[in-house]
């Protein structure tokens, strides 16, 4: 005759169960925090090179939104990519767009009279420091307490590096022909414009896209399904960082791990 479980047998299964979700949910809030952090970082700096291509398509840099907001008519974005992923709040963007008189301060250390800052509010869902009170145009990347701002900043040197203003070929669009020669279709979308929105191209095939916006990146996966889901791509690369003519037209090669140049054959 099979007998059941003692209370005393039953009390320490109990136990055992509530230390490992004790032990557990801590480490899987951790990474999931973790992960919402390094997105954010991410976007930020794909944020910080659209406003530097902004800046050498216009020689200037865009106005701040209502309340300090990210300007994301002027960039050419949806609205939604104005928020940050850890806690929804919108990023703080100011800019100094060259009045001599005035400078951008970052830990106490001048930017230039021409430059931007873009911040996240962090876990704690609050500007802290210097951060909280934009219109001195003071800032701060590190402090102490619960202080867990994410700021980038674009400097004068940054713009003048980069030639923005300078003449020459500056592309307001530009065409992709993407050939794949890997072993298996990929699925492309570019982002934040989505121009491109998962678009098969199937093994040994070449496609080609137009009118894409010079702030994009290029996303790969080898599903439709993440690459609707915006997940675990293979690889993404700017248009920009590839350009190798004057023409606006990028020609690349995926091989099924990266991505290198093609020539780009004249109609």
């Amino acid at each position: 005759m099979r007998r059941g479980f003692t209370l005393i047998e039953l009390a320490i299964v109990l136990i055992l169960v509530g230390i490992v979700i004790a032990v557990t949910l801590p480490l899987v809030f951790t990474t999931f925090q973790q992960k919402k952090i390094a997105q954010t970082e991410e976007e930020l700096k794909d944020m910080k090179d659209l406003i530097i291509t902004y800046y050498t398509v216009n020689d200037s840099l865009p106005a701040a939104g209502s309340g300090y907001s990210v300007p994301y008519q002027a960039l050419q974005i949806p609205q939604k990519y104005t928020r940050d992923p850890i806690r929804g709040i919108p990023f703080l963007y100011y800019a100094d767009r060259g009045n001599p008189s005035d400078s951008i301060y970052v830990d106490g250390t001048s930017i230039g009279s021409i430059g931007a800052v873009l911040i996240s509010a962090g876990v704690n869902g609050k500007f802290d420091g210097e951060n909280a009170t934009p219109s001195d145009g003071r800032f701060q990347s590190q402090g102490s307490g619960d202080f867990d701002d994410i700021l980038v900043y674009i400097s004068e040197l940054e713009l003048t590096a980069t030639g923005a203003g300078g003449g020459g070929t500056t592309c307001t669009s530009f065409t992709l022909v993407l050939t794949n020669r890997s072993s298996a279709n990929i699925w492309i979308k570019s982002v934040p414009s989505t121009t491109i929105n998962c678009t098969r191209i199937r093994r040994n095939r070449t496609s080609t896209f137009t009118n894409i916006p010079p702030g994009d990146e290029i996303y790969i996966f080898n599903s439709s399904t993440l690459c609707s889901w915006g997940i675990a791509e293979l690889y993404k690369f700017s248009l920009s960082s590839v350009n190798q003519g004057n023409d606006c037209k990028v020609c690349v090669i995926w091989n099924g791990v990266s991505i290198s140049a093609d020539t780009c054959v004249s109609p």
